[in-house]
């Protein structure tokens, strides 16, 4: 149960990330905008202009996703470059919010997951090394419960 709150907070601490780095690059235009004196939309146009993509790679995507496509490079190429671009954008934005955030020294308060300590109890087990070591490595193999039945079946007991 504690694991797995931990993963679900994980995830949703990763998840925040994103959201940070777009507020970000939204503040980033919004004061670029008045610094230069022109509107919020002008700015973001020109710092994500990006030029077409280049064919080679447009051929590429589609050459590696054939298969799952299933339609000529002709019918699907508008498509390609269309994720192509949203793909350039999105790393610029990333790009510009990381610059924004060195500069305005923005930096994330919240503590991030701590993960569950698990004492695991070895007393009676066999242990090699320095028995008072500051840390104690526990080996341990993870069977599914199924492939165990044969070992709980008492011969003669019909269990």
């Amino acid at each position: 149960m504690r694991l797995s709150l931990f993963e679900l907070e994980s995830k949703h601490y990763r998840e925040l990330q994103p959201i940070f780095d777009k507020a970000l690059a939204d503040i980033y235009f919004e004061k670029e905008a008045k610094r230069l004196g022109k509107t919020k939309g002008a700015i973001r146009a020109e710092r994500l202009a990006m030029p077409e993509p280049d064919e080679k790679d447009i051929r590429a995507l589609y050459e590696s996703r054939k298969d799952l496509i299933g339609k000529p490079y002709e019918a699907v190429r508008h498509h390609i470059v269309r994720a192509l671009r949203k793909k350039q954008v999105r790393e610029k934005k990333a790009e510009l919010g990381v610059a924004y955030r060195e500069k305005s020294a923005f930096r994330v308060l919240l503590p991030p997951p701590v993960p569950p300590f698990f004492a695991i109890d070895t007393t009676g087990a066999p242990v090699k090394g320095n028995p008072d070591a500051e840390v104690t490595i526990v080996e341990y193999c993870r069977i599914p419960m199924f492939a165990l039945q044969d070992c709980w079946r008492i011969p003669g007991s019909g269990h």
